[in-house]
């Protein structure tokens, strides 16, 4: 039989085949950092299947959170996009029920760790601690060559930069990234925020969730207290936007969406509670999402906001005379054919379709002309936000990312 499982980690992007109830193999005979050229045991219905299926394999022993794991998780980052179509990718964990009979069979003393299986079933190379991406890859295409397969171009043709979430610990004073409906929930309600990203697999991470969980009966619907779980399909993106590395990590944001507080680490109930207590006692802020920066307002049109909104096409008339909120998109023809761009643009006007009339002028389109001129557009893609009253309540740029010019515009044309 099989399924697909996907294992914890920033970098979990890569899925694994098993076939179910594959027994196991002989532990090594020798010690972990001599068994290059053992047969690699089969000790997980993935490891098996990948052996049978003559498929190389990066086995990777993972622990707690930790300076070391750390280290490992950036390299893994960086390199498993260029080789998961190539390779399976196992992660085990250890003082897991799943994971601790690998480290035994496997006699691995020191976390992280890494075992190269070529396609013969046969340990190719072993790392005991952190290893550089530079000798990690060279690992990689050794063993891929050796079983008939050209090694990955460094950089697929065609393919964007990496581009990861800015360090956790950086966020503080930026706009939470609505990365689950229930934080959006939360911001848009304007309550404060306590995002937790823990690993069931960890004491920290445990002890973490009980102190939320205490602080959850102590103040209930007032705060938002959510949870992200690594391995669970949604904590992928989730981990990437915040820049995650290690767990447990304690995000608190304010009740208008503004990063105040991160925890790299277990911090203490009375910590988080001064923390929150602190926030439910401020008057409430401005939403995080209005504060987008300088430069996020095309030049010369600032001075819009809060002026009525001019009917410049017959369809914009329509639009203001229906008395429901009016998100105009304002593009060139460049933006359009602009792939990046297109899918943005997709994306928010999506956002708005039942909540807004959604329109879309293009420069020099028939009857544009007067819309481009009484909104004085230059910059683009740009988008004006206006309320149900006819009023122009805010006028921004579009940039990425899309989940915080949604909660600009949501913001502003809310009533």
């Amino acid at each position: 039989m099989m399924a697909w499982v996907m294992r914890s980690g920033p970098w979990a992007a890569v899925a694994v085949a098993v076939v179910v109830g594959v027994g196991r193999a002989e532990p090594l005979p020798v010690a972990f950092a001599e068994s290059v050229g053992q047969p690699a045991p089969a000790s997980t219905p993935a490891l098996a299947e990948s052996v049978k299926g003559r498929r190389p394999v990066l086995l990777d022993f993972a622990g707690d959170a930790g300076p070391d794991r750390v280290k490992q998780d950036l390299v893994l980052n960086a390199l498993l996009p260029r080789y998961e179509r190539c390779m399976a990718v196992v992660r085990v964990w250890n003082e897991t029920e799943d994971g601790d009979p690998v480290f035994d069979d496997y006699r691995v003393k020191r976390i992280p760790s890494l075992c190269v299986i070529g396609s013969d079933g046969r340990i190719a190379t072993v790392f005991e601690g952190p290893v550089t991406a530079e000798a990690l890859a060279t690992a990689l295409d050794r063993v891929l060559a050796a079983g008939g397969v050209a090694p990955p171009p460094a950089t697929a043709p065609g393919a964007s930069p990496a581009r990861p979430g800015t360090p956790v610990e950086q966020l503080t004073g930026r706009a939470l990234p609505l990365v689950t409906p229930a934080v959006a929930q939360a911001v848009a309600a304007g309550r404060p925020v306590a995002l937790l990203f823990h690993a069931d697999w960890g004491r920290y991470s445990r002890e973490q969730v009980q102190v939320l969980e205490r602080l959850r009966q102590r103040w209930g619907a007032s705060v938002a207290i959510e949870l992200v779980r690594d391995g669970t399909p949604e904590a992928v993106a989730a981990f990437s936007e915040f820049g995650v590395r290690a767990v447990p990590v304690l995000v608190i944001a304010d009740s208008g969406g503004a990063v105040r507080h991160v925890f790299p680490r277990v911090a203490s109930e009375g910590e988080v509670a001064a923390c929150l207590e602190a926030l439910l006692a401020a008057p409430a802020p401005p939403p995080a999402a209005q504060l987008l920066g300088e430069g996020e307002t095309p030049e010369g049109s600032a001075e819009l906001v809060g002026k009525r909104a001019v009917a410049s096409t017959e369809i914009l008339s329509y639009a203001l005379q229906s008395e429901r909120p009016t998100v105009v998109f304002f593009q060139r023809a460049r933006d359009v054919q602009a792939s990046e761009v297109a899918e943005l643009l997709a994306h928010v006007k999506k956002a708005f379709a039942e909540d807004a009339n959604v329109l879309t002028v293009i420069e020099g389109a028939p009857g544009s002309a007067a819309a481009w001129a009484d909104y004085a557009v230059g910059e683009t893609p740009a988008v004006v936000a206006i309320g149900a009253d006819g009023v122009i309540k805010r006028v921004c740029l579009v940039r990425p990312p899309a989940e915080v010019l949604i909660a600009a515009i949501r913001g502003a044309i809310r009533p």
